[in-house]
């Protein structure tokens, strides 16, 4: 098994939501949702180190779903499913070439789009899959969790933070849930039941400076997802 060390990039400076970071360790990388969620190193070419760091998530057995951004520039995409480096070891690993980022995205940078597709040569029956849906009216409470750059994480390790939902505009959402760099392309679930809502984007700028945002799993991003599998 190959080690995230081995091309992983320099980490950067801290830039959460709030006066203190709220994110922790989950204590057990082996359950749902944090078996799903994966480490990835996207290359310019073979070997050598990361251009960046992102998280995904396995949306289907052979599907993994990350921010489009993460995925710009790359040749290759390592990931590591529910990596942990106290342990040196992660779930499952892969190294693939195949994969896809939204045209809407591509073609105009529309931040309602800002999803990429790593389609996977071997189906991994023995990770969980995680399920997507609508925010629930009146349940503002939000989940994030993924493989921060900033220390003392180091994009080694996963990260899980809550907080709320401040703004649905349907397409994009903003929250204040801590987050940081190497998060991007990171679930966003509601609790009761687990189900993917969003999917986190960007942090901290424009309309909202003290929140960090996402792209909702509406109608229009799913059935794209949906066609790639």
């Amino acid at each position: 098994m190959s080690s995230p060390l081995e091309s992983a990039p320099q980490f950067g400076p801290s830039d959460v939501i709030g006066p203190q970071d709220s994110r922790t360790k989950p204590a057990n990388l082996a359950v749902t949702p944090y078996l799903a969620i994966c480490l990835l190193h996207p290359m310019a070419a073979r070997g050598g180190r990361a251009i960046r760091i992102g998280t995904g998530w396995l949306v289907a057995r052979s599907l993994v779903v990350t921010a489009g951004h993460v995925l710009e520039g790359a040749h290759t995409i390592k990931g590591w499913f529910a990596y942990d480096d106290s342990a040196g070891r992660a779930v499952s690993e892969f190294e693939e070439t195949g994969f896809e980022i939204h045209p809407e995205y591509v073609q105009h940078g529309s931040s309602a789009f800002d999803v990429g597709v790593i389609r996977l040569a071997s189906a991994l029956p023995e990770l969980s899959v995680l399920d997507v849906g609508q925010i629930s009216i009146g349940d503002n409470r939000l989940h994030v969790a993924g493989y921060p750059l900033d220390r003392p994480w180091d994009g080694l390790n996963m990260a899980e933070a809550q907080g709320e939902l401040k703004e649905d505009l349907g397409d994009i959402l903003f929250h204040d849930v801590d987050a940081e760099d190497g998060q991007s392309g990171a679930p966003i679930w509601q609790q009761d039941p687990l189900r993917v809502v969003a999917m986190h984007t960007t942090g901290k700028g424009g309309t909202h400076p003290q929140l960090n945002g996402g792209v909702v799993m509406n109608d229009s991003v799913l059935d794209w997802i949906k066609s790639k599998q």
